[in-house]
């Protein structure tokens, strides 16, 4: 049979799209059996691109999940774009004194894109971006989002396009970077702002003061309990020894801060959840954080289940509030629990 060059184009065009969706599909699924092999990543979706000297940076990154099913992968993406103003400005720096100019990006001022505030203008709000990234960095023409093809401006110094990539990159340095300069605008506001007072204090506590060493009182402690106080411990929640010893450091008085480290599955979670249960049931509050939200599922399933064995009246409200990211109860001493490579410990201070 007789086929003509646009059949035969066509027919090739469809035959490798078939291909590259199936690509995709292998490198989503790999990516997110990895993403749960990790601990602390999260996928991203990077749009538009800058170089400068050799160095390749996303311009625009946002969060997203997936969810398998049977033969398909559903995305979910974040509520806000952030834009990566750390690399923008390194850039701007540089270029500006290679250059002898005095270029500065302001369209590009914020790290966060809030979605829900740009639902009409997204796409306008990022034109302006890369307009400006243009003019700053004399590039040789302007980028248009609204086509699909390949597009690069570039200068002698500078090169951005409008590519696209997923990747796999740690969460945690995004949350550390995202606490620090909210931190630092709060600082700025002055002495009287209350976060000023608390990061004032925990800098006074651990610079300023030689901490307090609870250690030896808590092994000793433990060390000269008997038989029967070590085995039997009256609580809802199975603790181990070293666990015993966390809750033991939080009746001492003085001991205010308490750092409980271990690589995943080793009962960080467990212990939080033990930790606010005792608080619960001496009529206090608790505030827990975490810049990970399954974390924060983990201590939440298991402080409710840990609730419905005990509680005496079903009527009774369970008194967990979840703020957005953050399971919310109160606390007076504060904790960090991280992860690491080294066994579980308890380093009471």
């Amino acid at each position: 049979s007789v086929v003509t060059v646009s059949e035969l184009q066509s027919k090739l065009a469809a035959f490798f799209e078939e291909l590259q969706v199936g690509d995709l599909f292998l490198e989503l699924f790999e990516l997110d059996r990895n993403r749960a092999i990790l601990d602390k990543q999260e996928l991203y979706l990077y749009f538009c691109d800058i170089t400068f000297n050799k160095a390749k940076y996303p311009v625009f990154y946002i969060p997203f999940s997936i969810e398998r099913h049977e033969d398909t992968i559903e995305l979910e993406f974040d509520s806000q774009v952030y834009v990566n103003k750390r690399a923008l400005d390194y850039i701007v720096q540089e270029v500006n004194q290679q250059t002898q100019r005095r270029g500065t990006l302001s369209a590009a001022s914020e790290r966060i894109i809030y979605l829900a505030q740009h639902e009409q203008d997204f796409g306008a709000l990022v034109s302006v971006i890369l307009a400006e990234l243009v003019n700053v960095f004399e590039l040789d023409r302007q980028l248009d989002i609204s086509s699909s093809g390949m597009q690069v401006a570039k200068s002698s110094l500078v090169r951005v396009s409008n590519a696209a990539y997923i990747a796999l990159f740690d969460k945690s340095d995004e949350a550390l970077v995202n606490d620090y300069e909210e931190i630092l605008q709060l600082l700025a506001l002055g002495s009287d702002n209350p976060l000023a007072a608390a990061f004032n204090k925990l800098i006074e506590d651990f610079i300023h003061k030689e901490p307090e060493s609870f250690n030896g009182a808590v092994e000793e402690e433990w060390d000269g309990a008997s038989a029967v106080d070590r085995l039997v411990f009256e609580s809802p929640i199975p603790l181990n020894a070293e666990q015993r010893q966390v809750l033991s450091a939080l009746s001492k008085e003085g001991c205010r801060y308490i750092t409980v480290e271990g690589p995943p599955g080793t009962g960080k979670s467990h212990t939080i959840t033990a930790v606010v249960f005792e608080a619960i049931l001496r009529d206090q509050s608790v505030l827990v954080l975490s810049d990970k939200k399954e974390a924060l599922d983990v201590v939440e399933d298991k402080i409710t289940e840990t609730m419905n064995r005990v509680r005496y009246d079903r009527q009774f409200q369970n008194p967990i509030l979840r703020l957005g990211s953050c399971t919310t109860t109160a606390m007076a001493v504060r904790f960090i629990f991280r992860s690491s490579p080294t066994p579980t410990k308890v380093l009471p201070t």
